[in-house]
């Protein structure tokens, strides 16, 4: 489990991002009504807003299904709603950057003028941030940079969608429950009986609540991280984006040759 030290922290991180979320959402909503270039707006509308607002809706749900202080281990419909919330999470996380990408090209009409190619378009891809201000194309470009994007955030983004999804632990057994479990199990295998049945199944319903979840991919190192944690530097990484790109998205470079 967490320290008290570090779950102050992070009750007191998750405050504050929410409800940065919501002012990030909010803003997003406004500035559609500065832009009638195409379907710029509808983008900052329908797509980033409303993925924020859904961003910040699944922290909720997912904090009160499993409070940085909860002890008991995740009951198996607690496990399965904290999953399908941390999954519309992680989708809609990565949906506000193709978002923004298009917000941006079809604001300032690259689409059919220079692009001209919807595998072109995307927050990290070159051919669309060369019309970035230089300060917003050089945040994305050290943003592709960090540990948490190539390390952390793509890798789950593909595996949501393409592989295994990011696995939330239901519990974690103490040294004593991992003896117990392997005892019974060496008895049912032993001597196969409804009673031996019963003690190796009941074991599976021993442990405490477990703070970390596993990201596993076949051509990698599995990566275990801290699940409450990891949600809020995602959510400070979004509010950051957000933010930055709010800022420079109504101005628009056509580098040399273009």
């Amino acid at each position: 489990m967490y320290s008290p030290e570090r779950a102050e922290k992070i009750e007191q991180d998750r405050i504050s991002v929410t409800e940065k979320l919501r002012e990030l959402a909010e803003s997003c909503q406004y500035a559609e009504y500065n832009v009638t270039e195409g379907i710029a707006n509808q983008y900052m509308s329908f797509g980033v807003a409303a993925r924020i607002d859904l961003l910040g809706r699944a922290v909720e749900n997912i904090f009160a299904i499993y409070p940085i202080s909860r002890i008991d281990r995740l009951a198996i419909n607690e496990l399965y709603d904290v999953r399908i919330n941390h999954n519309s999470f992680s989708i809609n996380l990565h949906g506000c950057f193709d978002n923004l990408a298009w917000a941006f090209v079809l604001r300032h009409n690259l689409y059919d003028s220079i692009i001209k190619d919807k595998r072109s378009v995307g927050l990290f891809n070159k051919k669309t941030h060369k019309f970035f201000t230089k300060e917003l194309r050089n945040y994305v470009i050290s943003l592709k940079e960090t540990q948490w994007y190539k390390d952390y955030s793509k890798r789950s983004r593909d595996a949501l969608a393409h592989r295994i999804p990011p696995s939330i632990y239901g519990s974690q057994l103490t040294e004593e429950e991992i003896k117990h479990q392997k005892e019974t199990e060496k008895a049912f295998i032993e001597s196969p009986s409804p009673e031996t049945s019963t003690a190796f199944s009941g074991s599976f319903y021993q442990g405490i609540a477990s703070p970390f979840a596993v990201l596993i991919d076949p051509d990698k190192t599995p990566i275990d991280f801290l699940f409450h944690g990891q949600l809020i530097e995602d959510c400070k990484k979004i509010v950051e984006l957000g933010n930055i790109f709010l800022k420079n998205w109504d101005k628009c470079e056509h580098p040399s040759g273009t």
